[in-house]
């Protein structure tokens, strides 16, 4: 029954299994042009009975990946709990599955820095969603032919028939998309925060009251079966029933058809079900190759006879099972529900970045205490490619104090104004930036710097083949040109 209406139990896909996963941290610490990278990794089976992590034997093939990514004197492990160490510079090294990289452009008046890392995941989300539209047709299709198969003789049934090829369509890719967005929402949340999957069941019961699946009403008795083992079957075969009548167009009070008793109870439905899938041509086609499996297990196949009068027969095969008609689905099920909802399969990824003061840009957690910016979040599990990658980012900037002090007589540029100085300077071809280099280095306190620096230009033959010309002076100086208001 639970393989009926994707559209309507799309919260029993939200199914909670334990079993062991891996633990990764990473912890970052650049140092100029390099940053140290500090893997810690583990695989665990929940605690013990005294709270204790439950240490499993961590994947050999996927230690040895790790492992030759860094330097071998690095390597040690305590147990169970394995750690690796590096530096490195511009790409960052694919150890828990992903790419990232580090850049650092120093200049005269400190240094810009970005780091950006993706874990895991697909970045070819376009395929996987017309995956997931094709089998959104693909069900559309088959319940389509299902109500024609039960009730297409009924006076009604055209307007069933509309619904069912127009907005139940619809609707299965809408309900699809807002489990993909919720699955990603989960994932992101830190230390499993349940906010999410509390907005997923907000989000759905809205969606089904306002398309008409359901009413506000039966909120009560969707949650006592929903909590009951997430035991739905019930109250999907209510939801069927009342749908199909009011599409039929059926008033209260009329008689309902002898037609629509396979509607009465869970059993039925499915019964009903599967009569339909036997008469598809993909289940002939199970059929067919079952009689070929079934001949192989027969006296019409020569080695089967044979090893019977020889004594041998341990050696045939056993007589096949006649294919479950829900086979026929089964693929297609599996590529509408391309999405692992709160899995506790997931692998647990933390990365530390240890910085001076607080990035400018981030989408981590800032700790000013400890100096360092968090990222915590679930992943797939390594061989998986399911779900939006994890993307982690985070850009800073460092000046140059006793430089600027010395030349400018303050802490001049920072910040967001570093940054863009420090991406300037980057574009500079070696002649610019040695003559831009020598200026900043005659300038001195005291000076009118405003001037100085609004007049300066490079030289013809500075610039003479350089692809381009940068502006002068550059946007960084606007707290110069631009002082604040007394």
């Amino acid at each position: 029954m639970n393989r009926l209406l994707p559209l309507l139990l799309a919260i029993s896909a939200v199914l909670l299994t334990g079993c062991p996963n891996n633990n990764y941290t990473v912890d970052l610490t650049p140092h100029g042009p390099v940053i140290e990278r500090e893997l810690t990794f583990f695989c665990e089976d929940g605690k013990t009975t005294n709270g204790q992590i439950n240490y499993q034997t961590f994947s050999s093939n996927e230690l040895a990946a790790i492992n030759a990514l860094y330097p071998r004197s690095s390597l040690s492990n305590d147990g169970q709990r394995h750690f690796a160490a590096g530096s490195f510079s511009g790409k960052l090294p694919d150890d828990i599955g992903g790419a990232g990289y580090y850049s650092n452009f120093p200049s005269a008046l400190g240094s810009a820095s970005f780091y950006s890392e993706r874990f895991r995941g697909d970045d070819d989300q376009a395929a996987r969603l017309d995956l997931r539209f094709h089998a959104a047709d693909r069900l559309a299709d088959h319940f389509l032919a299902w109500s024609k198969l039960e009730l297409g003789s009924e006076p009604g049934y055209p307007n069933l028939r509309r619904f069912l090829d127009t907005d139940l369509r619809s609707d299965l890719k809408n309900v699809n998309l807002l489990l993909w967005r919720y699955s990603d929402d989960q994932a992101a949340s830190s230390n499993g925060d349940t906010a999410p999957v509390a907005d997923l069941l907000a989000r759905l019961f809205q969606y089904l009251v306002e398309h008409h699946y359901a009413n506000p009403g039966d909120l009560p008795a969707g949650f006592a079966q929903f909590t009951d083992n997430l035991n739905t079957d019930r109250l999907v075969t209510t939801l069927v029933r009342r749908l199909v009548v009011e599409k039929l167009g059926l008033r209260p009070g009329q008689p309902v058809p002898a037609s629509l008793a396979f509607l009465n109870n869970p059993a039925a439905l499915q019964a009903s079900w599967e009569k339909y899938l036997t008469t598809t041509p993909e289940y002939r086609h199970l059929l067919w190759e079952w009689r070929k499996e079934q001949l192989a297990s027969s006296y019409l196949n020569p080695a089967y006879a044979w090893n019977k009068v020889t004594g041998a027969s341990s050696r045939n095969p056993a007589p096949p099972p006649k294919p479950d008609p829900n086979k026929v689905v089964e693929q297609t099920f599996a590529d509408y529900f391309q999405i692992e909802l709160f899995s506790s399969s997931d692998d647990v990824l933390a990365v530390n970045l240890m910085l001076p003061h607080q990035p400018l840009f981030s989408n981590g957690r800032w700790d000013d205490f400890a100096h360092k910016l968090t990222w915590k979040r679930t992943i797939e599990p390594a061989g998986k490619s399911l779900e939006w990658p994890a993307q982690f980012y985070a850009t800073w900037a460092e000046p140059d104090a006793a430089f600027q002090n010395e030349h400018f007589g303050r802490v001049l540029v920072v910040s967001n104004d570093l940054v863009i100085y420090s991406l300037w300077s980057a574009t500079l071809n070696p002649r610019q930036s040695q003559e831009w280099n020598d200026f900043l280095n005659g300038l001195r306190p005291g000076e009118d710097l405003l001037s100085r620096i609004s007049s300066f230009t490079f030289s013809a033959a500075a610039n003479s083949g350089s692809i381009t010309n940068p502006p002068v002076p550059p946007p960084a100086f606007r707290a110069l040109f631009n002082p604040p208001s007394p």
